[in-house]
């Protein structure tokens, strides 16, 4: 049991810095449609 709570607390921090890296851009991926489609693959991931 606590192995699976190890492996939830994971994949939501996994998530949240999938939201972190599409939202306030910490990687400076920028706002052209190269760095917007890769932060848009950021947020999809998050989702997922």
């Amino acid at each position: 049991m606590a192995l699976l709570a190890v492996i939830t607390v994971g994949l939501a921090g996994y998530a949240l810095w999938g939201v972190v890296r599409a939202f306030p851009d910490p990687l400076r991926k920028g706002s052209d449609a190269k760095g917007l489609a890769q932060r848009f693959a950021y947020f999809a991931s998050a989702l997922t």
